[in-house]
């Protein structure tokens, strides 16, 4: 409802057919849906570069990692569309470096500037 849209802000929905009706087999069939909508809190095309998915997937789930909470990047989908490029990367190029390569250089890049920081008397960090 409209509860749960509230919940969504920034979030993207995509409806598909249901492929039971609209497949040529004849016919609906009762009690189905004609369609599903689901909610993603990104849609990439093709053409996105692994920085991009970098940037808009994993950097904020690396960086909650780093203030304590755990972090899962769940990589789902039908053989060949691309999850395995996506979350280790190609090897030919090193802009194609995927999602774990992208979160452990940028797990590595926060520790050099926590490493940089000194703790003041009250207990805060200056940097």
């Amino acid at each position: 409802g409209e509860e749960e849209e509230e919940g969504r802000l920034g979030a993207q929905q995509l409806w598909v057919p249901n492929p039971q009706l609209h497949s040529g087999a004849g016919g609906a069939v009762n009690n189905k849906k004609d369609s599903f909508l689901f909610w993603f809190n990104h849609i990439f095309d093709q053409t996105a570069e692994q920085e991009i998915v970098f940037a808009g997937v994993a950097k904020e789930i690396v960086d909650n990692c780093l203030e304590g909470y755990n972090g899962t990047v769940f990589a789902y989908g039908q053989t060949g569309s691309g999850k395995t490029f996506t979350i280790t990367g190609g090897v030919e190029r090193y802009g194609d470096r995927g999602l774990i390569p992208r979160a452990l250089s940028y797990l590595f890049q926060q520790y050099e500037k926590v490493e940089l920081c000194v703790m003041s008397s009250e207990g805060s960090a200056i940097c």
